[in-house]
């Protein structure tokens, strides 16, 4: 029989006064939520403090180390921008110039758009493409070449740089660029640039590479008195490998990712992995964020947040078999990075986000003094044009439907993958095009709230786009 959840391992080179304090918060976090697996790790001022809990597999009762290596997903992308970066400070780049001069034979649905789209545009998620399917690509060095010439009919949200909205399919795209101007296969890029000058040894992107390594496993997560089940296959495919399907690290060197933006690109061991220009670069806000859970914007790579005042950046992710988020604070000198063997299912990211809150809310103000303020309803209500916002929406993940009801605005989502509409959910205005997402009864009040918005105008004063979250969808004109 495994270990439990709640059993916490000590943490290793633990130097600072509060420690048995942030041991306590995490603890209590990994009780109450009761993860499988869990890593965290937090940089403060030079001083890097581990926290590790549970297991890694339950089916093998392997548990979860301070090395386990489990899958971040979307936080990937960072690490492929100061990649990209990194080929842009050689000359073999520019952030500016028409990604169709590096990829001739690219073909999008949209040929105004696929001749004005760039990597600055790909990269601070302004490009307008959807975010696009999760189709398997193989396993082979090409698989990303396959997933970019499969984006020919990948709808176009909005012009290039006019808004934001997040792809995975426009990263891929950026990541194939690197691929194709080089000739080195993207996993190789990643290593040789980032992973090996930066001593991040927890840090993996292919299966060969991956034996030599301890490894999560994701699960689907039952109530507390149970163990979660391993989920299978282990992982997404290749193709989309710069949008985070298939990179795996530790919390530690995640962390130690993180504090490249801190350290003006200087690694630990003492390498330069970067430029301070770049670090600058791609921490300068690209895109204003109309939805505010994660950033009020994007850069080249993170979003970029305020909480009480403190300027931040990061980036989440989730995958088949892990999640994780990372964030970093400058003006405190300080990194925050979890990760956690659980799938995406809504059951274990409700999991996660459980964790999440207690660990930006508690252990965050424990270490810096500022927690993640929750989105809440305004003390008056806001009056809105109601008619601006009713219809439908449409994206390749599925269709949102906006209707009103007793002069209230409610949405329902029906995805693609399940052909079933969710549940129906009210939006509360909060003004400037956005809105609380209201789940009623169905709201669990130990997650974070979240928002979504509306954007863009037709003849007639209507919304001409929606992001449910962060992904993009367009109205349906029918």
């Amino acid at each position: 029989m495994c270990s439990s959840t709640k059993d916490v391992h000590p943490p290793r080179d633990i130097r600072s006064t509060n420690t048995d304090q942030l041991q306590e918060l995490f603890h209590q976090a990994a009780a109450i939520c009761a993860p499988v697996g869990v890593q965290l790790s937090i940089i403060k001022e030079e001083e890097q403090q581990d926290f590790v809990s549970g297991v890694a597999n339950t089916e093998l009762c392997i548990p979860m180390m301070q090395d386990t290596v489990v899958q971040i997903g979307s936080t990937t992308k960072v690490l492929n921008a100061m990649m990209i970066m990194s080929l842009v400070e050689e000359g073999k780049l520019e952030l500016d110039a028409p990604v169709r001069s590096y990829i001739p034979e690219l073909e999008l649905a949209h040929p105004q758009a696929l001749g004005s789209i760039t990597l600055r545009h790909l990269l601070s998620m302004s490009s307008g493409l959807d975010n696009g399917d999760y189709a398997d690509y193989g396993v082979g060095d090409d698989a990303i070449a396959k997933r970019v010439a499969a984006l020919k009919t990948l709808p176009q949200h909005f012009k290039p740089g006019d808004y934001f909205g997040y792809s995975n399919a426009g990263v891929d795209i950026a990541g194939y660029v690197a691929e194709r101007v080089t000739g080195r296969v993207w996993d190789d890029l990643l290593k040789e640039r980032i992973f090996e000058p930066g001593g991040f040894k927890n840090a993996v992107s292919l299966d060969r590479d991956r034996m030599f390594q301890r490894v999560a496993v994701g699960h689907l997560l039952h109530p507390p008195e149970r163990l979660g089940t391993v989920v299978r296959p282990w992982g997404l495919s290749r193709g989309s490998a710069p949008a985070g399907s298939t990179l795996t690290m530790s919390a530690h060197d995640l962390a130690q990712f993180g504090r490249l933006f801190l350290s003006g690109g200087i690694a630990a061991t003492g390498r330069r992995v970067i430029s301070q220009s770049s670090i600058d670069a791609m921490m300068r806000a690209h895109i204003s964020v109309p939805v505010h859970h994660y950033g009020k914007s994007w850069c080249l790579g993170p979003f970029r947040n305020e909480w009480e005042g403190v300027e931040l950046w990061g980036h989440h992710g989730g995958n088949v078999s892990g999640v994780s988020f990372l964030y970093w604070i400058p003006r405190l000198q300080g990194v925050l990075a979890c990760t956690m063997a659980c799938t995406i299912d809504a059951q274990s990211l409700a999991v996660f986000s459980r964790f999440e809150r207690l660990i930006l809310q508690q252990v965050m103000r424990c270490v810096f003094g500022v927690g993640k303020p929750d989105i809440r309803p305004p003390a008056l209500p806001v009056e809105i044009n109601r008619r601006r916002y009713v219809g439908a929406y449409d994206s390749l993940a599925g269709q949102c439907v906006v209707r009103e009801i007793n002069e209230q605005l409610v949405m329902e989502t029906r995805w693609e993958f399940t052909g079933k509409f969710s549940d129906t959910i009210a939006l509360i205005p909060l003004g400037e095009d956005r809105f609380l997402i209201d789940k009623g009864a169905s709201a669990d009040p130990r997650v974070m709230s979240e928002d979504m918005a509306f954007f863009g105008s037709d003849s007639e004063g209507r919304a001409t786009n929606m992001l449910r979250v962060v992904f993009p969808s367009t109205r349906n004109s029918c």
